[in-house]
């Protein structure tokens, strides 16, 4: 998979940590956290081929702007709050202890146990050339 950019969102508070993502991916990733206000992620995520996220605002602004989101969820229901309309991918693992609606888990295997190869598989589907949709 090749061809596009990554814009990485998130807080002020994420800036160091997502530097290291954007690092990791080259120099087709930009970290963009703390740097885009609410009107600006909504264009970003407007023009995006796909977004990749958790169960968040971003994922919901995604959605409602048209864009196929690969959702991560772990201690919520994507049936409850997933993404809503069609063509979006949910990525979770079904444990028993999930959905469990902590803030906090002294054991979240419900996230660290997907994979990078489960995202990149739900990104396949996604993928503009794979899905006939905009790119």
């Amino acid at each position: 998979m090749t061809g596009l950019h990554a814009v990485i969102a998130g807080s002020a508070h994420d800036k160091a940590s997502l530097d290291a993502l954007a690092a990791s991916i080259g120099a087709k990733a930009v970290n963009a956290a703390g740097l885009l206000d609410l009107a600006e992620l909504r264009e970003a995520m407007r023009k995006a081929a796909f977004a990749v996220t958790v169960d968040s605002g971003p994922m919901h602004i995604a959605a409602s702007v048209g864009t196929r989101v690969a959702a991560l969820f772990g201690p919520t229901a994507p049936w409850r709050t997933g993404p809503y309309g069609k063509g979006h991918t949910v990525i979770r693992k079904k444990l028993t202890c999930s959905p469990c609606f902590k803030k906090t888990c002294s054991d979240p295997r419900c996230m660290r146990d997907i994979m990078v190869e489960d995202v990149v598989e739900a990104v396949k589907k996604l993928w503009p050339e794979n899905s006939g949709d905009r790119g």
